[in-house]
């Protein structure tokens, strides 16, 4: 219902945005929540701006703090940060309130402000920290107000408040290296892309923090709560050929890697183990992928065939047979009753994903086809190619849309976000490019790879989208990203300033307390020293 609801009414015409809000409020969660999955980026943000507009006698106003507490009270928090980064009335909002606190000289009680200071970080508006930052360093006052709160929670219940200075004073530029910091308790602190080398954390409460990009060589963590700590990233998985695809099943839970042996890894993502090993193509494997219902996976290999399997046993249960050369790409329709499949033979072919029955082909591509995707609504097409470009096609139609230029050599993957307002498309150039649908605009290019890029996958959590990508060079790289609702921008939460990537050499982790199997793995493959085993 709330979905057939045109875009521009709900801009446009404010007693729609007041009858929507009404009406979808009075829908059970989960129904809500299925809604709000089924629309693009556009229309998610129209209804996000309908649940969240306050009006007086009818009519729109400006009432920041309870629009605030809107957004906090009718948002999922997967959307908050998205939808408030978004918005340039909050943004003045809480500019204005940190000016008013500098005016009276009590800018240190923004970390007391919990509900303020929260707004200040979701915002993460570089205007916001960057008033902060000149004033801290103006005034060494305020930067020892803002420690003596660290230094505090030792010894006092002032934890919240803590990590609230903590997380200040890195963003605005602050460096802890070599400093005693044994027995903070600053859990849930932002410390991304902090300076702690050398610096002394024994004992202390990290749990949940952020420590993405942050520089902790030779740091001494012994005995330090870390439950719930990020990097990032996660431990690299070290396979015995090139990786030429990988895809998450639906629920995230398990993740496929397709070899060049032949052979498909699956592997339990909570703590990277392998489940088991998918044995029957001949050669090497370009393609696999989770049907919707995550209970089957289709692959595609050199040897010109389709497989599908059982995801829950990994056996084997039907062969694809048709295509007269390399099949490079293997995806599901949304309603998963169909499969499409790229080949080499410059055809797409269609099959029952049930019985294995084959469909129509669809000839006209000149050149090899190298990736096919569905939209996640089903109403569009990505395909990637060997002319180096991204093209999109309506699905029902059949029409041209937009030609996303800029990789400089064959594209391998192409894979469409969550919300499918955003593309990922991994080459041969060695990169992966973000592009946005709606206007073919490249938003970001990753140049972290050694050799060429052979898949892209993407997924969203509650806690955040992640971005998969598998290249030549052996490894299996995962980063977390934004999206922001209105789909317009994207960037990724890991990239950092040249040489600031997450540095552990040498960091002492003895007796750290409920650092996850994932992270230890991390920690030791980059470097860090562990001398026993943890708790």
């Amino acid at each position: 219902m709330l979905s057939s609801i045109s875009n521009s009414a709900l801009t446009h015409y404010p007693a729609t945005q007041k009858t929507v809000a009404s009406l979808f409020l009075k829908l059970p969660l989960e129904i809500q929540e299925e809604i709000e999955k089924s629309l693009d980026g556009s229309s998610r943000h129209a209804l996000f701006k309908a649940l969240t507009t306050v009006t007086r006698d009818g009519e729109s106003i400006e009432a920041p703090a309870l629009k605030l507490h809107l957004i906090k009270e009718r948002i999922q928090a997967q959307y908050q940060e998205s939808l408030i980064s978004s918005d340039e009335g909050l943004k003045k909002f809480a500019l204005g309130q940190l000016e008013t606190l500098s005016d009276a000289g009590q800018l240190d009680k923004v970390v007391e402000k919990l509900a303020f200071f929260e707004l200040v970080c979701l915002l993460n508006a570089p205007e916001v920290f960057s008033f902060l930052r000149e004033k801290i360093h103006q005034n060494a006052q305020l930067k020892e107000k803002l420690l003596s709160w660290v230094e505090r929670s030792k010894t006092e219940k002032v934890q919240a408040i803590a990590a609230n200075a903590l997380t200040v004073l890195v963003k605005t530029g602050v460096q802890f290296n070599s400093q005693d910091l044994k027995g903070i308790r600053v859990p849930g602190a932002d410390l991304s892309y902090g300076m702690f080398d050398s610096a002394q954390l024994q004992g202390a409460d990290l749990s949940q923090v952020n420590f993405s990009n942050s520089w902790l060589c030779h740091a001494d963590l012994s005995a330090a709560k870390m439950a719930g700590v990020r990097f990032g990233e996660w431990a690299y998985l070290q396979e015995g050929g090139a990786v030429y695809s990988c895809a998450y099943s639906p629920d995230g839970k398990n993740c496929a890697v397709g070899l060049n042996n032949g052979t498909i890894s699956v592997y339990t993502t909570s703590n990277w183990k392998k489940s088991y090993t998918l044995r029957g193509h001949t050669n090497s494997v370009y393609s696999v992928v989770y049907s919707p219902n995550g209970a089957q996976i289709a692959s595609g290999s050199d040897d010109k065939t389709v497989r599908l399997w059982d995801a829950h046993s990994g056996a084997a249960v039907h062969t694809l047979r048709g295509h007269t050369n390399s099949v490079y790409s293997v995806v599901y329709s949304p309603s998963g009753a169909q499969i499409a499949s790229g080949s080499d033979d410059k055809t797409v072919r269609l099959w029952d994903a049930h019985s294995g029955a084959a469909g129509h082909t669809l000839r006209g591509h000149t050149v090899y086809v190298r990736s096919v995707v569905y939209s996640p609504n089903g109403d569009q097409i990505a395909s990637g190619s060997f002319d180096k470009t991204v093209r999109l096609w309506d699905a029902q139609s059949g029409a041209a849309g937009h030609t996303l230029r800029g990789h400089t050599a064959v594209i391998r993957s192409v894979v469409y976000s969550p919300s499918g307002s955003q593309i990922a498309s991994g080459s041969l150039d060695q990169t992966v490019r973000l592009w946005e649908v709606a206007s073919g605009e490249c938003l970001s290019v990753i140049q972290d790879f050694a050799e060429a890029v052979y898949s892209v996958a993407w997924k969203a959590t509650p806690e955040g989208s992640y971005l998969l990508a598998g290249s030549g060079d052996k490894l299996v790289r995962q980063w977390e990203l934004i999206e922001r609702v209105d789909g317009v921008h994207a960037h990724l939460r890991w990239m950092s300033p040249p040489d600031h990537k997450l540095m552990v050499e040498d960091t002492l982790l003895e007796g750290a307390v409920g650092l996850s199997e994932m992270n230890l793995a991390l920690l030791k493959q980059r470097g860090a020293a562990v001398l026993s085993d943890l708790a």
